[in-house]
């Protein structure tokens, strides 16, 4: 064996601590195989991989055979888009949500004005002025205690929602949030609703007074100081006064732009976008101008439903101004659950296919996150009524009635505005006018309030509940559980070698364990020198099929763990009857050399050092390369053998005696006449020696025999196609034959198939050599 597969060979050991149980097998090697940014990851990082990695991504499954370097390319974007991230991390960390700023500066003017501890989410202000029933024409068919009910809720909110939303001047003045029916507004620490009237727990707060306090506290414009604070962080000293934010800046648009290129990067590997429009978008991310496709220029757009621009999604294609027919276009929807990124044939079928995810459970959800917040509830309203209108049910003579139905041919009203500037910085600009915008509807500065209309503030309080403001979503998106599922899928195939081919349970066990052992060291790093005394790390448990594994060196030259099996290197082939070996039990066919090896079939090649050979893979060439060895004369031992512990007619087999030349019954006749214990085959074995004279001469004189038998049969039965081998081995064994002479049979390609030499031969022989074409084994016969 070379040197190299002599190191595959050996176990890696683990150091451990002396007096400490073994450390889990293989941590370094899942160590420096994990990526920097999982290991520094927070558990709820670790929670995600956990719960995707049995995910089956069949995209992924195919791209890692058919373009192996571009699944190493998004790995990459996805660890460069990490990082990016990481940057940027410390100033989202300080951009606090309205929920998590407002309720501690509010509970401490509370405190503070009126000597009251009180939760501001679960207290209310009944501002009985807004208790408004009604009175239209459509609504005078209705209920009117129901009417009253709905009118009462709509005037009771949380402390914290209504200081958010804030209060005009008038407001402050005593008695001006009581209705004109005189019912006073208090605030409950709890109420109750019966029919049309109110009762609750009234706290020593009076109505006017906690507006006025909430003028006062402007946590509306606290909260646009603090964004402004966020995003326009001071500069050091030496530094110009915007370079801080110039720098953060920059950070944002690198996240912002890795982001594409990662979903770029998976829809090609979907096959989800052509090549033309790949190279295009990527051009526009690297600021290229004048970017043209088709001699066209090509032009980014951002979604408009109805007249309301969306924030995130945008389009891009060649100009279509001036188009004559339908062009293609790719999409770009953060986070989407369908289609991040994806090609269409033309706007319709892009605007079709978005309709159709709209019926999908959940997405319409999601899809509010891309419209401004002042816009959102009314346009989740038209887009209910769009998707599912109500439907007069009935017959001609029943009770008929509207029932709401899906509309699967709905058109949904989606335009296109031109996206001004280069694209990662457009984005960023529109997500932060978005951020701000979205703030300033749900925590309204004192000026800004005056301003409103009481329809406007009334209108708030009634709208479809939606998240305040998600911070989260200023994030440029990381793709969440598809590149988990990603990065469980490739880490698994960077550790352990031919895991696609192992039995459900051993990939589950060992998927298992390699999540195990990378928690451990995430937080062996995360607790530092406290971790010495593993106090708090949990124990692996380390299932037996994992300590089987064992560390092999692939002909890259990477290291991963291997399951000792060769079922996997077997060739699905049947090789031509009467194809002939070679001298060391090879046989050449169709440009490969074969090795039938205990009923399987291996295509195997001279190892590089020039020492024994190496088994290939059926269809993974970069695959690992079990070692073989042979002595000679056809017997061979691959790396998992033990010949030490074969016996019986397995060591005769194993010693280049195959079933088809010697049956079970002959071979143990052979065995017995030769009297060869095996002691001494089983030495001659593991030595790699040729098999002990007396039992090589008993195997030939039987083989002989045989075909001697078999030359009489096929003479009896006046066969013309008579062995030539035998007639050749005959010819060598005539007295008249020279004992300096030998007749040596060899293949097109020069292998040498069969010698035979004169019985009496003394010294070297000349050959003289025969030869037959590889592709007809039978020209001889």
């Amino acid at each position: 064996m070379s040197p190299a597969h002599s190191r595959q060979g050996t176990s890696m050991l683990d150091q451990t601590s002396p007096g400490k149980a073994p450390a889990a097998p293989h941590v370094q090697l899942i160590k420096d195989k994990s990526p920097r940014w999982l290991l520094d990851a927070e558990p709820s990082t670790h929670a995600t991989l956990r719960k995707t990695s049995g995910r089956p991504l069949q995209w992924l499954t195919s791209a890692r055979t058919s373009s192996p370097e571009q699944v190493d390319k998004l790995q990459q974007l996805y660890a460069e888009h990490r990082q990016n991230e990481q940057k940027v991390r410390p100033t989202l960390d300080r951009l606090s949500t309205l929920e998590d700023f407002a309720p501690p500066l509010l509970t401490a003017a509370i405190k503070d004005r009126f000597g009251l501890d009180v939760d501001v989410a679960r207290t209310w202000l009944f501002h009985a002025s807004r208790a408004r029933v009604d009175q239209s024409f459509l609504a005078a068919s209705r209920d009117p205690i129901t009417q009253a009910n709905i009118a009462l809720r709509a005037a009771c909110q949380s402390l914290l929602k209504a200081a958010l939303q804030n209060f005009e001047k008038w407001e402050t003045a005593p008695g001006a949030m009581d209705s004109d029916s005189g019912i006073e507004a208090q605030v409950f620490s709890a109420f109750e609703i019966i029919g049309p009237r109110i009762a609750g727990q009234s706290l020593p707060i009076s109505a006017t007074g906690f507006a006025a306090m909430c003028r006062e506290l402007d946590l509306g414009g606290k909260y646009q100081t603090h964004l402004e604070s966020v995003f326009n962080a001071p500069s050091t000293p030496e530094e110009t006064a915007d370079a801080a934010a110039s720098r953060l800046r920059k950070d944002f648009l690198k996240l912002q732009s890795s982001s594409i290129r990662l979903q770029l990067q998976i829809a090609s590997l979907q096959e989800l976008a052509s090549p033309p429009l790949q190279g295009a978008l990527l051009d526009i991310l690297d600021s290229k101008q004048n970017v043209r496709l088709d001699n066209r220029p090509v032009n980014c757009s951002v979604l408009c439903l109805g007249d309301v621009e969306l924030d995130g999604p945008f389009v891009i294609g060649k100009d279509r101004d001036m188009a004559t027919q339908a062009e293609k276009i790719v999409v770009y929807i953060p986070d989407d659950p369908v289609a991040p990124l994806k090609e269409y044939d033309s706007v319709e079928a892009f605007i079709n296919s978005l309709r159709d995810r709209m019926f999908i459970d959940g997405y319409l959800n999601f899809f509010m996150r891309f419209i401004p917040a002042r816009h959102r509830s009314a346009l989740f309203e038209k887009l209910s009524e769009r998707l599912h209108p109500k439907v007069k049910k009935g017959g001609f003579f029943e009770r008929q009635w509207l029932e709401r139905e899906a509309d699967r041919n709905a058109r949904l009203d989606l335009r296109e505005t031109p996206l001004q500037g280069p694209l990662p910085e457009a984005l960023y600009d529109r997500k932060r006018a978005a951020l701000k915008d979205n703030a300033l509807f749900h925590g309204v500065p004192t000026a800004a309030q005056d301003q409103k209309t009481v329809d406007e503030r009334v209108q708030y309080f009634k709208d479809k509940a939606f998240d305040v403001l998600n911070i989260a979503a200023f994030v440029v998106p990381v793709l969440g559980e598809v590149m988990m599922a990603v990065t469980a899928i490739q880490l698994a195939h960077e550790v352990y070698e031919g895991i696609e081919s192992w039995a459900k349970d051993e990939k589950q066990q060992a998927l298992a364990y390699l999540l195990d052992v990378v928690e451990n060291i995430a937080l062996m790093s995360a607790l530092g020198a406290a971790a010495t005394g593993s106090a708090g790390i949990p124990a692996i448990q380390v299932p037996e099929f994992i300590n089987g594994l064992k560390p092999v060196e692939l002909p890259s030259g990477m290291t991963r763990l291997w399951k000792p099996d060769l079922t996997p290197f077997s060739h699905d082939i049947v090789l031509p009857k009467g194809l002939l070996p070679n001298a060391t039990g090879l046989y050449t066919w169709q440009g490969k050399q074969w090795l039938p090896l205990e009923g399987r079939t291996y295509s195997v090649i001279p190892a590089p050092t020039g020492d024994g050979y190496l088994m290939e893979h059926p269809s993974r060439p970069d695959s690992y390369q079990p070692a073989l060895r042979h002595n000679g004369a056809g017997a061979w031992l691959h790396e998992l053998d033990r010949p030490l512990e074969m016996e019986g007619l397995t060591l005769f087999r194993r010693l280049g005696y195959s079933s088809e030349a010697f049956p079970d019954s002959a071979a143990r006749r052979i065995i017995k006449v030769s009297n060869t214990p095996e002691s001494v085959m089983r030495q001659a074995l593991a030595e790699q020696r040729r098999p002990p004279a007396l039992l090589e001469d008993t195997a030939r004189r039987f083989r002989l025999d045989q075909e001697i038998d078999r030359f009489i049969e096929q003479m009896e039965a006046n066969d013309a196609d008579a062995a030539a081998p035998l007639q050749l081995e005959l010819l060598s064994q005539d007295s008249g034959w020279p004992n300096n002479r030998a007749l040596v049979l060899v293949d097109a390609q020069g292998n040498t198939l069969q010698k035979f030499v004169a019985a009496q031969q003394s010294g070297a022989a000349a050959p003289l050599d025969i030869h037959i074409r590889a592709d007809k084994p039978d020209a001889l016969r």
